[in-house]
C-alpha cells in the first residue's frame, strides 16, 4: 500500500511545482500557431516601459553566446538556459558589464515553447527577474513578463547608419499591451 501512495503522490507534487514554476513566467498558452510557434497569455500586461523596468531586478543589454536545454525541474519539462554576455547595464546591480548571465526559458526546439526562445549569436535588450529557483539555479533569470522583455537589436540598419543608439524591436509584442515595439537603448530604462 504504501509503495501505491508513493506512487500517486509523487507525480501530484512534481506536477504541482511545475505548475508553480510556470506561474512564474506566465499564466496559460494557447494552442500552437500554424508555423509551430506557440502564444502566450500573460498575467500581466504592461503600460510602459517604466513598469517593465520596476518588475525587472536588471536590464541589460547583451549576446546570447550559447544555449542548453535541461529538465534540471522535473525529467520531462524542458527549459533552454541562454548565456547572454552583459554588453551593458541599463538598470539594476544584479550583474556588471562583462559578466555572463543565464536566462531561463521554458520549452526547446523538441519541446514547443510558449514564448519565442532566444537566438545564439544575437544581441538583446534584456528586462530579467530573478528565478527564484534553489541552489545553483538561484543565480539563474527569467525574462520579465515571460515575453514582454525581450527586445532583438535591429543591427544591420544601425549598422548602416553608423547609430550610437541601437534600435531594438520586441520580439513578441502582445495584443492590448502599451509597450513600444522598437525602442532606442537610450530609452530602455523609461
Amino acid at each position: 500500500m504504501r509503495s501505491l501512495r508513493s506512487a500517486v503522490v509523487l507525480p501530484v507534487v512534481m506536477a504541482g511545482g511545475v505548475s508553480v514554476m510556470l506561474g512564474a513566467c506566465a499564466i496559460g498558452t494557447s494552442a500552437p500557431e500554424s508555423e509551430g510557434n506557440s502564444s502566450m497569455s500573460r498575467v500581466q500586461l504592461y503600460d510602459d516601459i517604466d513598469s517593465l523596468v520596476s518588475d525587472s531586478d536588471v536590464v541589460v543589454v547583451g549576446r546570447v553566446a550559447e544555449q542548453e536545454v535541461v529538465a534540471d525541474i522535473d525529467p520531462i519539462t524542458d527549459f533552454t538556459l541562454s548565456r547572454v554576455l552583459v554588453d551593458e547595464v541599463v538598470s539594476g546591480d544584479a550583474v556588471e558589464v562583462g559578466d555572463a548571465v543565464v536566462v531561463r526559458q521554458l520549452g526547446s526546439a523538441e519541446q514547443a515553447a510558449p514564448v519565442e526562445i532566444l537566438a545564439a549569436g544575437k544581441t538583446y535588450l534584456l528586462y530579467l527577474t530573478e528565478s527564484g529557483l534553489d541552489g545553483s539555479l538561484a543565480s539563474q533569470f527569467y525574462v520579465t513578463g515571460a515575453n514582454a522583455g525581450i527586445y532583438e537589436q535591429e543591427a544591420a540598419n544601425d549598422l548602416a547608419r553608423g547609430s550610437s543608439d541601437p534600435l531594438f524591436v520586441q520580439s513578441d509584442p502582445q495584443e492590448d499591451e502599451q509597450l513600444p515595439s522598437e525602442i532606442r537603448r537610450s530609452g530602455a530604462a523609461g
